[in-house]
Order: C-alpha cells, then sequence, then structure tokens
C-alpha cells in the first residue's frame, strides 16, 4: 500500500526545529503522529555552502546562463566534488541520529520495506530544503520511496479534465546546449497528447499561451535558467528573460485551470520552484543545480519512459534519479540534481489519470486478477492470512460467500505476493473444473512445459486419460515439472479456482472421486506443492459430506473463511483504486457508496 509521510520542520537551521511526523495511507487521514526536535546547527550550513561553491566552480558553464568559461582541472573538480558532497553527506546523517530526533527515525523505520512511500518535507527553511534528503540513510533502504520539497502553507484547488492531456513546451534561449533533444523526447514518449511547442517565443506570446481558455496539463522548460535569491528566472531566446513573478498572472490563471505539473529542465530550478509553490501548482520537477546537458537529457528520457509507462510520478523520479547514478564518474552529484517541489493538498497525477479517464480500476462483479492487482485494496489482512497458510498447509480452501472476492483475494492478493518471495521460487498454476475436470487439469499442467501448440495439444490429451486412469498421475507430474527448474527446492502452487464446479457440472460422481483422489495424493505426498481451492460457503457442507476422504482433508487443514469487508476495508476498496490513479473522490462518495452497499 501506498504510504504518505509528512515531515513538518518549524524553526531555523541557527537555532532548533520543532518536528511532526504524520503518517497515513495515501489518500486518507494520519493514522500515526509523531513529534520530536531536531536541533540548530551552523557546521551542515557552513558544508552545504562549501560543497556549493565546489559544485559551481565545475558545473558553471553548462545550463546555466552568463558564466564566462574558465580553464580549470576537471579531474581535479570532479574529486573536490566527491569529497565535499561527502562530508556534507555524513554531517547531514548524524544530524538526523540526534537523541532529540529519535523518536522521528524510529517512526520512519517500521515502515514496510515493500511500500511505495512519499515522503514530503514540509518547511519555509531555505537551507533545509537544499540538504540531500533522498539519501537520508533511514529512508536509502526503501526501494519505493521519494522525497519532495513543499511549503507550510498550501491551498488545493478544483480539477478540470479535459478529453486530452494537453502539453505547452517552451524551447528557451539554446545557446551552447541542445534543447531539440529534450522535444525529441518528449514526442517520442507523449505522443498521445496535444503537444503545442513555443520556441524561442517572445513574452507576449507565452504570457498568450500560458492563459489558454482549455488550459493545460504539463508545463514543460528546457533552456537556460537560474535562481536569484528566491526567484527563479528563465530567458525566453538571446535577448529576453523573464522572472516567475513577471510571469505570475498568466501562471496562476494556468495553475486555475488545472495546471498539474511544470518540469523546468534547466539549471538551479529551486527559485523557480519556490514563487510557483506560492501559487499554489500542484508538481514542480526542477533541477536545485546547475546541470549537464547530458544529465538533463538522460533524466527526462527516463522520467518520461517511467511516468509515461504507468509508474507514479515519485517512482518516475526516483527511477530516473538512480540511472544518473551510472554518469557520476564523470559527473558528480548527477543524482542529487532533481527535486521535487509538492503542493501538500494534491495528490500526484498518474499519466492515465491527465486528461479523460480512460481506464476504469473498479471490476465491477468481475474478478481482480494479477494484471489489475496494484488496484485490488481491503483485502491486505486476508491476504497476509492466506499467504501464511499456504507457507504452512498443503492444502487451503478459501471459503466465503459467492461475490465475496475469493478469486480476487487469491489472484490479485496471495498471488504477487509470492512472486515478491525473494527466499522461495515459484510456479504457479491455475485451473477451473468446468463440465470436464481432468481436461481442464491438463491443460493447466502442460502449460509448464512451454511447447508448440502441436506438441501441446498432444501432451494435454494423453496427460487427461493418464489422470483418469491413475490417481498417482498429479503427483508424478508435479515432481516432473519440479525438475524443470533448476532451483532444487522449487515450490508449486495450483489454483482450483471456483471448485464448486466439481459438483454443480461435474454429473459424474464416480469420475469426481478419482479427481479427489489424484488431488489429494498430490496433497499428501508430492514436496513442496500446495493446492488452493476457492470455494462458496453453499457448497462447503458438500464437500464435507459427498466424499469421506475430501471432507476429511477439509477438517484437517481448516480452510480459510473469508468474511464480509469491514467498513475500513470498504473505504480503502473504494477510495485507493482512484488513488493510485491520481484521483481523489468526491467528499461523501465513498459514504455514499458503503450506504447503498448496506442497504443491499
Amino acid at each position: 500500500m501506498k504510504k504518505l509521510v509528512l515531515l513538518k520542520f518549524d524553526g531555523k537551521i541557527n537555532s532548533e526545529f520543532h518536528v511532526t511526523l504524520e503518517i497515513a495511507n495515501d489518500g486518507e487521514t494520519p493514522h500515526r503522529i509523531i513529534t520530536g526536535k531536531l536541533p540548530g546547527n551552523n557546521t551542515i550550513t557552513q558544508l552545504l555552502n562549501t560543497w556549493h561553491d565546489t559544485y559551481r566552480s565545475r558545473y558553471g558553464q553548462l545550463r546555466i546562463k552568463n558564466q564566462k568559461s574558465k580553464n580549470v582541472n576537471i579531474e581535479a573538480l570532479n574529486e573536490e566534488c566527491k569529497l565535499k558532497s561527502q562530508q556534507l553527506l555524513d554531517s547531514f546523517n548524524a544530524w538526523l541520529q540526534s537523541s532529540a530526533f529519535t523518536p522521528i527515525r524510529s517512526c520512519l523505520e517500521q515502515l514496510e520495506p515493500e511500500s511505495e512511500i512519499r515522503v514530503i518535507i514540509c518547511t519555509d527553511c531555505q537551507e533545509l530544503r537544499k540538504l540531500p534528503w533522498h539519501l537520508w540513510d533511514v529512508l536509502t533502504k526503501y526501494q519505493g520511496a521519494e522525497i519532495a520539497l513543499s511549503s507550510p502553507q498550501a491551498e488545493r484547488g478544483n480539477r478540470t479534465y479535459r478529453e486530452k492531456i494537453r502539453i505547452l513546451i517552451i524551447l528557451g534561449d539554446s545557446r551552447d546546449i541542445n534543447v531539440d533533444a529534450d522535444k525529441q523526447e518528449l514526442e517520442t514518449y507523449c505522443g498521445e497528447a496535444e503537444i503545442v511547442l513555443l520556441k524561442e517565443p517572445l513574452r507576449e506570446k507565452l504570457n498568450q499561451h500560458l492563459q489558454d481558455n482549455i488550459g493545460w496539463d504539463i508545463l514543460f522548460f528546457s533552456g537556460h535558467s537560474r535562481t536569484e535569491r528566491t526567484q527563479g528566472r528563465i530567458w525566453l531566446n538571446s535577448h529576453d528573460s523573464l522572472t516567475m513573478a513577471e510571469l505570475r498572472d498568466a501562471l496562476q490563471i494556468a495553475i486555475e485551470r488545472r495546471l498539474q505539473v511544470a518540469l523546468f529542465n534547466s539549471c538551479d530550478g529551486l527559485g523557480i520552484a519556490y514563487e510557483l509553490e506560492q501559487l499554489n501548482i500542484p508538481q514542480v520537477i526542477v533541477m536545485r543545480e546547475p546541470v549537464p546537458d547530458k544529465v538533463a537529457q538522460e533524466f527526462l528520457k527516463f522520467f518520461l519512459q517511467h511516468f509515461t509507462g504507468g509508474k507514479s510520478l515519485y517512482i518516475s523520479v526516483r527511477n530516473a534519479r538512480e540511472q544518473l547514478r551510472s554518469l557520476e564518474e564523470k559527473y558528480p552529484c548527477a543524482s542529487w540534481l532533481p527535486v521535487i517541489v509538492q503542493n501538500q493538498t494534491e495528490t500526484p497525477p498518474t499519466w492515465q489519470s491527465l486528461g479523460i479517464i480512460s481506464f476504469c480500476p473498479y471490476q465491477g462483479l468481475a474478478a481482480f486478477g494479477e494484471a489489475n492487482a496494484e488496484y485490488f485494496f481491503g483485502r491486505e489482512k486476508a491476504t497476509l492470512q492466506l499467504v501464511s497458510a499456504v507457507y504452512n498447509k498443503p492444502l487451503v480452501a478459501v471459503v466465503g460467500a459467492s461475490g465475496s472476492g475469493k478469486s480476487s483475494l487469491v489472484f490479485a492478493g496471495l498471488i504477487p505476493q509470492l512472486r515478491r518471495d525473494t527466499v522461495n521460487s515459484w510456479l504457479i498454476l491455475s485451473f477451473r473444473p468446468l463440465k470436464n475436470p481432468f481436461e481442464s487439469l491438463a491443460k493447466a499442467l502442460v502449460s509448464a512445459f512451454n511447447l508448440e501448440d502441436d506438441d501441446r495439444h498432444l501432451l494435454e490429451a494423453k496427460l487427461e486419460l493418464q489422470l483418469r486412469k491413475d490417481t498417482s498421475t498429479l503427483q508424478t507430474t508435479i515432481e516432473r515439472i519440479q525438475t524443470l527448474s533448476p532451483d532444487s527446492q522449487r515450490r508449486l502452487l495450483l489454483v482450483g479456482d471456483q471448485f464448486e464446479e466439481i459438483y454443480t457440472l461435474c454429473a459424474d460422481a464416480s469420475e469426481r472421486k478419482i479427481f479427489l483422489d489424484g488431488l489429494l495424493q498430490a496433497v499428501n505426498n508430492a514436496p513442496f506443492f500446495t493446492l488452493v481451492l476457492t470455494l462458496r460457503a453453499d457448497f462447503f457442507s458438500k464437500a464435507l459430506d459427498d466424499y469421506e476422504p475430501f471432507g476429511k482433508a477439509l477438517q484437517d487443514y481448516q480452510p480459510e473463511l473469508l468474511v464480509r469487508m469491514s467498513r475500513e476495508e470498504l473505504e480503502q476498496a473504494i477510495a485507493l483504486p482512484a488513488t493510485q490513479l491520481g484521483f481523489q473522490l468526491e467528499q461523501g462518495l465513498t459514504n455514499t457508496i458503503i450506504q447503498r452497499f448496506s442497504d443491499e
């Protein structure tokens, strides 16, 4: 489940910060609030300034304007930059181990390692905002964690949905840099969007387009920029530059018309982000320092690749940042540059949520499967219980009322968890009995051999006959399948979904007993094998009484009973799929749906 971590710092770097930590499931109110303190630290400010000066001496000629070329020893500057960055990082992490800050740190260490975590640093202290939070040691163990900065003051706007994603691309002054490479990446990955390109525009034309009546989803700038104190300036062309203050009115209109993301792939962008933040823009992505042309191009490529490919905005930035590490031998601190500045009241959009909704995460009466498991919420507790049962029992029957979500729990809850198992290797096969359970089971088993069509059909027919004649066939086939893997202890999970069909569709009682005997022999004797069955509750007594050996097995291996979802679980199942796509439901809608559900 996605987590939102909000860290609020109130104070000054040279005195003391009062810190409040809030942890919530993304899209929900906080379920944990912790307070602590962080002592003032003048040393960290000095180290930050030293690193800043060293970095600028190395990168002063890149995507930032008005820098004279110098004769410098690049290798020496690279080593100096690496040294100063490490000194800053060591001091930063040591500072965050202060005893008064321990309650905050301890709470963060208890987060689930596999969670996607949005961490928002909420402060107006400029020194604090410039620190390398993405390398805070308490968060580096979380592969799904990414940092953003936020102002303490924020206001949420109303969301407008357009029929198509709209992107305004501004290619500014391109002297000594290749902004056309950015344009090509945008056109490659964002081809389904409506793109309007302004190349070295006059300020009047830029103002006019920012105030477009339809509005924009993404604003992209590539060119030269810099921060002047807390003010950002961009160069539109070789003779004209603008501060964000001079664009304030036009930007305010664009934001009111629900501009969602502004991406400035240019230098020294914290001033730009700070000014846009005051206008309550939902999200801004900038480079914190001067950025080498190659680094800017690579970041944009990897960010768009992940974002348009379905990853969240935060994970897309994180993944792109990780890709920049491979450039740091030549470009030290390249991965430090990208920064998200986030309106803390907003939910970051996904590519799919920009423009009109083209995908519905809700399955209606259909079951969730592996393909849409990321939208399966509300059954986390039941999933963990089922995972534990699968590891400890060779036969697991999931029993619940019709429509209770048994199949969803197995295919969207259990199976994705098993695939993430880093200790055990799992092969997962599934079947439904239908009218001929032997045929259905044979097809599931043969799928493990990856045969061409003719060979596959031949083996399916042969195996079906063997399953009918010899109840040991399933066990021996499982053992044969397991030898296909170099892992000698590969585990095999066989799912019999909608198992009540063995009673409703298989009319021959003698065939049913032979089939059940084959399953039971595998359950009792096949190594590293688990059979999971989903069974409607109104057929459970039939399963117990129809055939004694099978009924006894169900008694020996107590079934997992799937009960009705609690109100909290229903709220998660309704609200969180929308949150996953970057939407928030209207206030009161979740309660209305639950009430109608309860009335029925």
